[in-house]
């Protein structure tokens, strides 16, 4: 069996409980609750009863003692005790692999076959669980605004398919930190300085890194940058095709520039 992955037990069915309290959330590593969304699941189990057990495991993992934790259902669980409703949830129990987060990964795939965890969800949840990688992106992104796909680009090389898959594993590796967080600071520099579209930041990783100098490429975009602005009032297209030729135009003087200077020196 692997490290991440965890095996369950069903131990009981409850049937028509009004006990909310025996349960609990944990919102730290779920989907925060929405009122818009719990009135929506108030509504349908009003009109159309209670539809499909709400799933809970039994698990010390959260606090040293016996806890009933709700795994799937959270919406259907506050929406019935805000009316009184009588639930449904059915036992199960931790056996092989307990940990919070396994468990977060757990209710990661469970919310998924009904509406998918967002990005932030995900990020949100592995924060929780003290990891270092998602804590770096969860600072950075309140410290500059960048997106998780943008940091993707940065720390992963791509915001793809494979990318967003090793994001979601709660097990994400950057491939080079040191020289990613270079190409970050690069970034920061030149951010206010190329149009404000994603396409054109998720461009400028793949630039940067490519160069012999990252802070001094950085510096260069931003002065070409600077006279556009003063000369015809904007820094650059915002157009990608032209971006990307714009900027593949650049380092390629840059870097030509700098083997000049290396020779002379």
């Amino acid at each position: 069996m692997k490290k991440n992955e965890i095996k369950l037990q069903y131990i009981t069915t409850v049937r028509e409980s009004v006990n909310y309290g025996e349960l609990s959330i944990k919102c730290d590593i779920n989907r925060g609750l929405t009122s818009s969304h719990v009135q929506k699941v108030k509504n349908s189990i009003e009109k159309l009863g209670f539809l499909g057990a709400i799933i809970v495991i039994e698990t010390k993992v959260f606090t040293g003692k016996t806890e009933l934790v709700i795994i799937d259902g959270q919406n259907r669980y506050t929406a019935c005790m805000q009316a009184g409703i009588p639930i449904n949830y059915e036992i199960h129990k931790v056996v092989e692999g307990e940990s919070v987060l396994n468990i977060t990964r757990l209710i990661s795939i469970l919310n998924t076959t009904a509406k998918a965890w967002s990005p932030s969800n995900f990020l949100k949840a592995f924060v929780a669980n003290g990891i270092p990688n998602y804590i770096k992106f969860d600072n950075i992104i309140k410290e500059t605004a960048f997106t998780i796909t943008d940091l993707l680009h940065i720390y992963l090389g791509g915001g793809g398919a494979e990318a967003n898959k090793k994001f979601k594993s709660g097990e994400m590796t950057f491939i080079d930190e040191e020289f990613c967080d270079e190409v970050l600071r690069a970034m920061i520099l030149i951010k206010s300085y190329v149009p404000n579209l994603a396409m054109c930041r998720r461009v400028l990783p793949n630039i940067l890194s490519k160069s012999p100098d990252i802070m001094g490429l950085a510096n260069e975009i931003k002065r070409i940058g600077t006279q556009n602005k003063r000369d015809m009032g904007t820094t650059f297209s915002s157009n990608q095709k032209e971006f990307e030729d714009r900027m593949a135009h650049i380092l390629k003087n840059f870097k030509a520039d700098y083997k000049k200077a290396k020779k002379a020196a």
